[in-house]
């Protein structure tokens, strides 16, 4: 590791941009956080979208949303299409802003990203529409996603409706290896 990390330091001295985010990823794995942000932030400063993205889930593991969300911006303008993602993970739970969370869960499941499809319905539950809620769940757990498996069957059974929560629940199951 040392010899990865004087190396990374000499191309990063010599102007490689992508050295940058190498050394923010050594220093993450040795947990020298001060470090990591510098580099991740150098890296950012370069245009790296995937360092902005991980300069983002660095303030969202330290409770930073403000800037969590400021540098999953960055990402997603850059293209780094992960961070719609996590802006509508962020937006979701930690923002709580719906309107944010249902607009990049969309982006993500226009994609084809299963992930933004069970976030919608989680949105759609959210707002009150369980009749959208459901729908997007069911595209979530028919295309394989174990979130939306879970949020079906949930669904499912607190509008007592077993069967189709019993059906959902053992996809979900034999999806993790569990099923009996």
């Amino acid at each position: 590791l040392k010899n990865a990390e004087k190396y990374y330091k000499m191309a990063h001295d010599k102007g490689d941009t992508e050295a940058a985010f190498y050394l923010a990823s050594l220093y993450y794995e040795q947990k020298k956080g001060d470090l990591t942000e510098k580099y991740l932030k150098i890296a950012s400063d370069n245009g790296d979208g995937k360092a902005s993205y991980a300069l983002g889930t660095l303030y969202d593991e330290q409770k930073k949303y403000d800037l969590t969300e400021k540098y999953y911006l960055l990402a997603s303008q850059r293209g780094f299409e992960e961070a719609d993602y996590g802006l509508a993970s962020l937006y979701l739970y930690k923002k709580e802003n719906l309107k944010a969370a249902k607009e990049y869960s969309e982006k993500v499941a226009k994609r084809g990203d299963i992930r933004g499809t069970n976030f919608l319905g989680i949105v759609y539950s959210k707002q009150g529409d369980s009749r959208n809620a459901e729908k997007y769940w069911k595209k979530a757990a028919d295309a394989g996603d174990e979130g939306g498996m879970y949020n079906l069957a949930d669904y499912y059974y607190k509008i007592n409706n077993t069967k189709l929560g019993d059906k959902y629940m053992e996809m979900l199951e034999k999806k993790l290896g569990i099923a009996k």
